[in-house]
């Protein structure tokens, strides 16, 4: 009905119901919205504005989707001087579209009376058409960044760096709701639940306004900002055991929770927890933010789960493996190494590594690879990549692929793995250091391989307090 055939001005809201929103938001559509009640602005921004209510990932999905491309688009014309076929010099017009950068994209709220603004951007971004001389471009820049590709062997005169391989066994691990005893957390979640609702909508008005640019030209920009009046959400009251039904069968319906007759018993007691962190507006708040708590729980379960995972079993050493694989990146190559950071350069200029070039996910990763490289205690060091040196870890078939591979000069092999401070006690980076250090202990039981391997967990603070020494790090990391 919004499509087409549509004049009625009084259209306030129009709610996005379908999982796409590029096929909600479209020109027509939105359009149907902007017309102004009273033919001008009144000055209050719920008459002056249609409000476009989405799920959650509405800011998101604009994104994705490139409704509105990120930008308008403005239409130039300018008088320009030609010669015509019979040499004759003539004024002409010339027309070009210039495309100007959006303000702020999260929109939510699309202020009325932009309608043939809008609208232009609106049609002008949702369309997906390529044309084949753009295609050709592509193919260009695609060949282009081939060409911009690098690889990186082994350098001449280093020692060659092997690595075990252990073979390793999941085991089955059964879990089951009765195993959750400790019902605190999800206390806990209910009592976050219920000192913090938030029932007030998040509203973001979008505009359009022309600019006059240096140039004389007049552009258009899309500006957000947020929007003045305050709403509160509301909901219908429903009724309690109807509420804790949806919640057990959301929990009993997760992917980690088994099929089994008997869990529906044994959710009885997460629930009960849950709804006494709540406290005694659990209906009211249920009600309103049901799927949100649903969520929480099957998160706060999952997490339970994974802690009741086994160890996998590390049995023999199976092969030993040569790191001398060669490596590919297209990242351009800066010998500042102890400079700015940025994921997106291959740094160089290092005296231990075995590779002419490193790239590292993070600055504390970086950092490490310096102190070592400086160290004299050191013959040569690996930034291991993913496959190199697995680690299985958990029992459903996870494996951990450290940072580095360091060689002392006494025959030492470190495996070391770098994290920020707030992620060294997580219980996945805890796991992962115990899966290394068992690993590092059947390497060194094992009579195929007689050289010593020992496991370092460093953090931001380890590296700060080691003051640029190898041999500090080693007693300050875990």
């Amino acid at each position: 009905m919004l499509k087409e055939g549509w004049d009625v001005k009084n259209v306030y809201v129009i709610a996005s119901m379908r999982p796409s929103v590029s096929d909600v938001l479209t020109e027509q559509t939105l359009g149907r919205g902007l017309r102004l009640p009273f033919g001008k602005h009144t000055g209050i921004e719920l008459l002056d504005t249609v409000e476009v209510v989405a799920h959650e990932k509405y800011a998101d999905l604009l994104k994705k989707a490139n409704v509105l491309n990120e930008q308008f688009v403005d239409k130039r014309t300018r008088a320009v001087l030609r010669q015509n076929a019979q040499g004759e010099v003539v004024v002409v017009s010339e027309t070009e579209s210039v495309a100007t950068p959006v303000i702020g994209s999260d929109s939510y709220e699309f202020v009325k009376g932009d309608s043939d603004t809008v609208q232009e951007a609106v049609s002008t971004g949702a369309a997906a058409v390529e044309s084949i001389e753009d295609r050709k471009k592509s193919a260009a820049t695609e060949t282009a960044d081939l060409a911009m590709v690098q690889e990186f062997a082994p350098r001449d005169g280093m020692p060659t760096v092997e690595v075990p391989i252990l073979r390793m066994t999941k085991v089955e691990a059964r879990f089951s709701l009765a195993d959750i005893v400790d019902l605190e957390p999800f206390r806990r979640l209910g009592m976050q639940l219920a000192a913090n609702p938030d029932t007030e909508l998040q509203r973001v008005k979008v505009s359009a306004k022309v600019v006059t640019g240096k140039d004389g030209l007049r552009r258009t920009e899309l500006v957000t900002s947020t929007a003045v009046d305050r709403l509160k959400a509301s909901s219908r009251l429903l009724p309690l055991e109807d509420l804790v039904s949806e919640l057990t069968d959301a929990i009993l319906s997760a992917p980690v929770v088994p099929q089994r007759a008997d869990q529906a018993k044994q959710v009885s007691p997460i629930i009960a927890a849950f709804l006494d962190g709540l406290g005694p507006d659990a209906g009211k708040l249920l009600s309103a933010f049901g799927d949100r708590a649903a969520a929480r729980l099957v998160a706060l379960v999952t997490v339970e789960h994974r802690r009741a995972l086994a160890a996998p079993h590390f049995e023999s050493v199976v092969e030993i493996r040569k790191l001398d694989r060669i490596r590919a990146s297209k990242r351009a190559v800066s010998q500042d190494r102890t400079g700015a950071f940025s994921r997106s350069l291959a740094y160089s200029g290092w005296k231990r590594s075995l590779y002419g070039a490193d790239w590292f996910d993070s600055s504390p990763e970086r950092a490490v690879a310096n102190i070592i490289d400086d160290s004299e205690d050191v013959t040569c060091w690996v930034r291991l990549q993913t496959g190199e040196l697995p680690i299985l870890w958990r029992s459903d078939g996870r494996e951990y692929n450290a940072d580095l591979v360091v060689v002392g000069k006494d025959g030492t092999r470190w495996v070391v793995e770098v994290k920020s401070d707030k992620d060294m006690d997580s219980a996945d980076v805890q796991g992962k250091r115990a899966a290394a250090m068992k690993w590092a202990n059947h390497v060194n039981a094992s009579d195929a391989h007689e050289l010593k391997w020992r496991y370092l967990l460093v953090g931001e603070t380890d590296i700060i307090q080691a003051k640029h020494a190898w041999s500090a790090l080693q007693k300050l990391g875990s």
